[in-house]
């Protein structure tokens, strides 16, 4: 009897388990980056004072959708400041909110709401991102002894 070695298998499941690695790594890779730098402003900005939301910025998201950011106005040390939020926000304008600011630079602020952003999304995509690169090299592996 003659026995057929079909290797097409064991070359897909490892491609597949590459893939799964490598995504994995994207998402690890992509949830520490964005999680740093959040972690390295909330660092920067240091002192805080109450701001105004003054307008809303608009723009669209990648669905099409409108969304609306909120442009702060706030004064130091006498001197009044503007910047918009890089997160959107239900906040109309005249409503006030903690502002937080670099003191080396005191035009660059984040607002209460943006700065109370969750870490959960983070980890998630670094959780994610392991648990994908993780389910690559077991099937790399499994396949490859099998």
């Amino acid at each position: 009897m003659v026995t057929v070695y079909n290797a097409s298998g064991k070359h897909s499941a490892r491609l597949a388990g590459i893939i799964f690695i490598f995504v994995g790594i994207i998402f690890a890779a992509v949830g520490t980056f964005v999680f740093i730098s959040e972690k390295n402003l909330k660092t920067r900005m240091t002192e805080s004072t109450i701001g105004t939301i003054i307008d809303e910025g608009m723009h669209y998201d990648n669905d099409g959708d409108r969304m609306f950011s909120p442009i702060y106005q706030y004064r130091v040390n006498g001197e009044l400041y503007e910047c918009s939020s890089n997160s959107s926000s239900s906040s109309r304008p005249s409503t006030e909110s903690t502002v937080y600011f670099d003191p080396s630079n005191v035009s660059e602020c984040q607002s209460d709401y943006a700065r109370g952003t969750s870490t959960f999304m983070y980890i998630l995509f670094i959780a994610l991102g392991g648990f994908l690169a993780v389910i690559g090299v077991i099937v790399s592996v499994i396949k490859q002894k099998s």
